[in-house]
């Protein structure tokens, strides 16, 4: 067990990483777009580093505890792939039938 990382802090830092792609494409283009036309004078001139890194901890944390752990324990992750695959599997036969 030593030297092992352990997977809900793999999947803790999967989802902070394309949170962060997301959420870096979504203000890079959006800010000049439509923040600052709306919110100017408010906005500040540049980026403070340790309020953000404090809400993007937090708010994926909550992603973990309210989106990802219950999909995992109701394994709906792993259901889908193999539901498609029936469905298609019985559309296939059932065609092949007619």
């Amino acid at each position: 067990m030593r030297g092992r990382i352990p997977r809900a802090a793999i999947v803790y830092l999967a989802t902070a990483a394309a949170f962060a792609v997301i959420d870096l494409a979504w203000l890079g283009v959006m800010v000049d777009r439509v923040y600052r036309p709306r919110l100017g004078d408010v906005l500040l001139d540049g980026v403070r580093i340790a309020p953000a890194v404090a809400f993007y901890l937090l708010y994926v944390l909550g992603i973990q505890i309210f989106a990802v752990r219950p999909a995992v324990a109701e394994s709906a992750v792993s259901r889908v792939p193999h539901a498609t695959s029936r469905s298609v599997t019985k559309r296939l036969q059932v065609r092949s039938v007619a």
